[in-house]
């Protein structure tokens, strides 16, 4: 079946972008792609959506990475314990990563030119060790 991302319907080109098709009134089409992706389908459209959201409505990269972390946030809550995890944001024209993430909880995505990651990570990466003793 077809997916829809925000009310619009996504058209893959052949390098495998996305082009979010603008409609009446609204700013031109943004090109898109998912990088990779280790999220659920709704998750991944969530992403994409926030990300869009984001290039629509910041300037600066790091409000812009900022806004996205905030309303993936309010999306997907974390239910308080450090064992849950927070998500995190990083987004950047040219940029090398090397991160620690929850299972099914890492995105990257492109849009236009801006690359943008989003993945949940614990507060420390020993929490999960200090309740195995």
């Amino acid at each position: 079946g077809s997916s829809k991302v925000g009310g619009r319907r996504p058209r893959p080109d052949l390098e495998g972008n996305t082009k979010m098709s603008a409609q009446a009134g609204e700013k031109p089409a943004h090109v898109v792609k998912v990088i990779e992706s280790q999220m659920n389908a709704d998750r991944q459209a969530a992403a994409v959506e926030v990300c869009i959201a984001a290039v629509e409505n910041k300037t600066v990269i790091r409000e812009i990475a900022a806004y996205v972390k905030k309303e993936y946030d309010k999306r997907y809550p974390s239910n308080g314990k450090a064992t849950d995890g927070v998500y995190h944001c990083v987004c950047g024209t040219h940029f090398a990563s090397a991160v620690s993430h929850e299972c099914h909880g890492y995105i990257h995505v492109k849009v236009d030119q801006l690359h943008m990651i989003i993945f949940k990570s614990r507060d420390s990466p020993f929490d999960g060790e200090a309740e195995s003793v």
